[in-house]
């Protein structure tokens, strides 16, 4: 029985024999080696140890429904190793886990005249250790890999916050004609963000973020690599019509009274340039701030 809860712990708990072994066992005065008392904490504040990994990189509902499945999946796993020991060994017992173990254990000591050791020498044994040993083995191999994929999930949702925002920046510096409908535009301006969402991005601090579509990097039709802003603003005139320039700068700035308050311009020369500043910038307290000087300067309130 030593040797199976040993086996079993160290690969649930990746710790050595020695180190398993510490933590369960001591010697009484006579040398006999017994289960030590608070040995079962000490297995159950590992195995929180184990669970807090998970919780390491995320926080939140999503990772409250991994750590419920992971859980679930745990107790799938015992629930189904109980049950078919139970029937196999003839047992209605209410115990769990290796309470059950020691119970069959010590049913067969009563029995059959053979000893621990020998039991573990039987075939019946043998396979039941096996299939445990491959049902968490299997189990762990599966949610390992469901941990990369969340990780990989999360990085990339990190990186498209970073991507989207750059990308909205260039739309707004473009100067497209947005409809006076505020939440028409916002959702125009949306519609076409997302149609870069399908691009695996690498994103750079410069700004100039890489893309790539397919495994490959997104060339033109000479074979050269297109980059950040020659995408964006290429696919811009396939949602928007331009403004048009007017000889002193950029088609997208069209406010000329200059930065307010808390850098917020202190008037806008029409409705085209307010939704421009409101689409562009990122700061709400400036949005709520511009939509107070609209409001005073073009719709007289």
């Amino acid at each position: 029985m030593k040797e199976f809860m040993l086996g079993l712990l160290t690969k649930v708990f990746n710790k050595s024999e020695k180190e398993i072994a510490d933590i369960l066992f001591e010697k009484s005065e006579g040398g006999e080696e017994t289960l030590k008392e608070g040995s079962l904490n000490e297995v159950l504040d590992l195995y929180e140890v184990k669970l807090k990994k998970l919780r390491e990189d995320s926080t939140g509902e999503k990772t409250k429904k991994f750590e419920d499945g992971y859980k679930k999946a745990e107790k799938e796993i015992m629930d189904d190793l109980e049950s078919k020991l139970k029937e196999k060994y003839g047992t209605d017992s209410e115990s769990r886990g290796v309470d059950l173990v020691d119970e069959i254990v010590d049913k067969f000591k009563k029995g059959s005249k053979l000893e621990p050791d020998q039991i573990k020498l039987t075939d019946a044994y043998r396979d039941m250790e096996k299939q445990l040993r491959k049902q968490l083995k299997d189990k762990d191999s599966e949610w390992n890999a469901k941990i990369e994929e969340f990780q990989k999930t999360h990085e990339k949702e990190k990186v498209w916050s970073v991507v989207s925002k750059d990308i909205r920046k260039l739309l707004m510096e473009s100067g497209p004609v947005l409809p006076s409908n505020q939440r028409a535009a916002e959702n125009l301006v949306g519609l076409y963000v997302d149609s870069f969402k399908d691009y695996e991005w690498k994103a750079e601090e410069s700004g100039d973020h890489f893309p790539v579509k397919d495994g490959k990097r997104v060339e033109d039709n000479l074979g050269n690599p297109v980059n950040f802003k020659t995408l964006v603003t290429g696919r811009v005139p396939e949602y928007f019509d331009i403004k048009k320039q007017d000889g002193k700068g950029s088609a997208g700035n069209d406010n000329k009274s200059g930065a307010g308050q808390d850098g917020v311009p202190s008037s806008f020369a029409d409705e085209q340039s307010y939704l421009s500043y409101i689409y562009s910038e990122p700061d709400i307290k400036k949005k709520i701030a511009a939509k107070d000087v609209y409001d005073k300067t073009l719709r007289g309130k």
